[in-house]
């Protein structure tokens, strides 16, 4: 299953991500919306092997509301990224494929951002950190700079209201758009 192959992959690196902030940031609260008990037993076994994090609460589900709660979100590219966008949550994109996926991936896929809002903006509005990059130190560091600089995060807030309300005036071709240029199929022109 594609989303419990997701939670092995990226497990791991997120909870070591949260140790890590949580050294540089004591009294920071983690909260993960897990999809099902299948993906919550793996999420679970993976926080074991990685070492158990202080302060980190895990849901059933519930992924919008622990979104609507959060500083600043860590999550998988994808739809939750959009999610994130419209509820004008600062957010830190990561994914991580086996390497003959990814390599799979990055000759067919040809875009320039791996995560919606970016897509939707046309340049790099959040951070994509995927495959080697989704690094623990890395992934921390990204969320702390959130937690730290509250401009950046209100600048960003900002463009996201941005893209939210062009959605609603065009939500139909924008959509179409970026799905569209996810699955690499060339955009017609003007």
């Amino acid at each position: 299953d594609h989303g419990l192959s997701e939670v092995l992959l990226l497990a791991e690196p997120m909870v070591k991500a949260a140790r890590w902030l949580a050294e540089r940031r004591p009294g920071v609260r983690f909260i993960v919306p897990l999809v099902n008990e299948q993906a919550r037993h793996r999420f679970e076994t993976a926080l074991s092997a990685a070492g158990n994090c202080p302060h980190m609460q895990l849901l059933s589900g519930d992924a919008r509301r622990a979104m609507a709660a959060a500083d600043a979100v860590l999550l998988a590219s994808g739809t939750a990224s959009l999610e994130a966008l419209l509820l004008k949550r600062p957010m830190v994109i990561t994914y991580r494929l086996g390497r003959l996926s990814w390599w799979i991936a990055s000759i067919v896929v040809n875009v320039p951002f791996a995560g919606l809002p970016n897509l939707l903006a046309g340049k790099a509005l959040v951070p994509e950190l995927l495959q080697d990059d989704a690094r623990p130190e890395k992934l921390g560091a990204a969320l702390l700079q959130y937690l730290e600089d509250p401009k950046r995060t209100d600048v960003l807030k900002d463009e996201f209201r941005r893209i939210h309300n062009d959605l609603r005036n065009h939500a139909d071709e924008r959509a179409a758009d970026a799905v569209l240029e996810v699955m690499g199929v060339p955009l017609a022109g003007p």
